[in-house]
């Protein structure tokens, strides 16, 4: 098989556009040093986020205990959320438009991801064993259509305590 001749058989210039010829595609070096395709998106943040800490002090069982609940008519994003727990043996779930996006034990995120032992890479949930605290950081907010819900429930053990969480939801109004 011969190599490609660039004088005989290259490609020609190829233009990406939306129907509006407002954006073009474009290769950019990524930080990997490899080419990727860039292309503008709407994935932004935008001013209907709403940033809410609170420290609750709520019990956490062996039922799950509901830690936000937002519902909507219009369109939700979630942009992440972390929980701060007093032990890593507790189950976290996000469910959005009433499905199942992740139910995950800590103390198993513990032995994959702990922040403190060695940098995160390519996952959007991690755990912080040293604060027993969970995250979630997606790389782009997710939208939801009906419903967000997060919730809580012990693994094993006696009961625990969630002793604080910050939750990053915008609504479209």
């Amino acid at each position: 098989m011969a190599d490609l001749d660039r004088d005989n058989q290259a490609s020609g210039l190829t233009q990406i556009t939306g129907r509006d010829e407002q954006f073009k595609a474009d290769v950019i070096l990524d930080t990997d040093g490899r080419e990727k395709l860039l292309v503008k998106t709407d994935s932004v943040i935008t001013s209907d986020l709403e940033i809410a800490v609170t420290a609750p002090n709520t019990t956490i069982g062996a039922g799950w205990a509901t830690l936000t609940n937002r519902n909507t008519i219009t369109r939700l994003t979630i942009s992440g959320f972390v929980c701060r727990f007093n032990d890593p043996r507790v189950e976290v779930r996000l469910i959005i438009d009433g499905k199942e996006i992740f139910s995950i034990n800590c103390s198993i995120l513990d032995d994959i991801v702990d922040v403190d032992q060695a940098p995160f890479y390519g996952t959007y949930v991690y755990w912080n064993n040293a604060r027993d605290v969970f995250t979630f950081a997606p790389n782009f907010p997710i939208s939801a259509f009906t419903n967000i819900t997060i919730e809580a429930r012990k693994i094993t053990g006696g009961d625990k305590t969630l002793v604080g969480y910050i939750t990053q939801i915008g609504e479209e109004v």
